[in-house]
């Protein structure tokens, strides 16, 4: 019952059961859920041991993109402005309350000002497909950057002892607006996202 549910939800609004989210406290897979556990807010309270995972330096960096590699690994966060045409766009009481069916992530009620562009992955030489459905609601988002030669940021890139596994984690928007984000990538494929806000 619960699985037709499930199917009958994704279907109502418009988008794959594997394109929705899952907030920290849905992640079942016990090893991704310790590896979440180590960099998010959202897992700072599991009370089981945390993984131990390594951070992809950044590389390069512009107004309106971060790259991060080592060796033949290479992932780029590209952002631009949000385009309101061709989106549509539902209210309540003059809010904004989802765009293209979806949530809307960043922003409480106002249209986003940015969105992310576009997330181009290479893993070992390999080329990983992220969809759109992945980030298209991911509004407002940061980048990291450096400064005075410190890295800084809220967008970063972390990888499993085997590399198996990367996430890549961004806390985006600010004040009711927030909300924080995985990418999963595993085993050379996109594998979900984690999302939550409301802290």
């Amino acid at each position: 019952m619960r699985i037709l549910f499930a199917l009958l939800f994704a279907f109502s609004f418009g988008y794959s059961n594997a394109q929705m989210s899952q907030s920290f406290d849905q992640v079942r897979n016990k090893t991704i859920r310790k590896e979440i556990a180590s960099f998010t807010d959202a897992g700072s309270s599991a009370n089981h041991p945390r993984l131990e995972l390594s951070k992809l330096p950044l590389i390069d960096f512009g107004d309106d993109f971060s790259t991060f590699g080592q060796d033949s690994t290479t992932i780029r966060i590209k952002v631009g402005k949000f385009v309101r045409a061709g989106h549509k766009i539902r209210y309540l009481d003059h809010h904004a309350i989802r765009i293209d069916n979806r949530p809307i992530y960043g922003d409480d009620g106002d249209i986003p000002k940015t969105d992310i562009s576009s997330i181009l992955v290479t893993i070992g030489g390999t080329p990983v497909v992220i969809p759109k459905s992945a980030y298209a609601d991911l509004f407002e988002p940061n980048l990291t950057y450096k400064e005075n030669g410190e890295t800084t940021g809220t967008l970063w890139v972390y990888y499993s002892k085997d590399k198996r596994r990367y996430y890549i984690n961004m806390s985006n928007g600010d004040g009711a607006g927030f909300y924080e984000a995985t990418l999963i990538v595993r085993d050379k494929k996109y594998a979900g996202r984690v999302v939550d806000n409301g802290f």
